[in-house]
């Protein structure tokens, strides 16, 4: 970061996993980087509640980050670069801005592709074509 100012760095981790056929022979490995979240779990095992998880494939790491918001990460585990973080430009898995940024992003190509969203529920695009 520029010198003097104060940025708030944020953990990252790797997140893997094996895809296989359904003879489950392996089809092919999968990393992600994600940010580490771990508020979201506590609270879900403090309030006795189930966790499910939805994997649209790469859809947070296409969004950009709002302009004028600086966010930094550190380096993820395997990766050495000691006092050195990464800047990002676009958002990851586990960062709080993600899901709104994809959420943007994917509502301008909706109404680029003339949906509207519903009233109801603006993740829900509808069309009279």
């Amino acid at each position: 970061t520029p010198e003097g100012i104060r940025r708030t760095v944020i953990s990252s981790t790797w997140a893997f996993k094996i895809m296989r056929f359904p003879n489950g022979s392996v089809k092919k490995y999968k990393a992600s980087l994600c940010v580490k979240v771990r508020m979201v779990m506590t609270l879900a095992v403090n309030l006795g509640l189930k966790s499910k998880q939805v994997d649209y494939t790469s859809a947070f790491v296409q969004a950009d980050l709002p302009k004028g918001e600086d966010v930094y990460m550190t380096f993820p585990c395997g990766w050495k670069e000691p006092g050195k973080v990464l800047k990002l430009t676009k958002t990851v898995y586990g960062l709080p801005q993600a899901p709104l940024a994809w959420l943007s992003k994917l509502s301008d190509g909706m109404y680029q592709a003339d949906f509207k969203a519903s009233n109801v529920d603006p993740c829900l695009f509808l069309s009279n074509h």
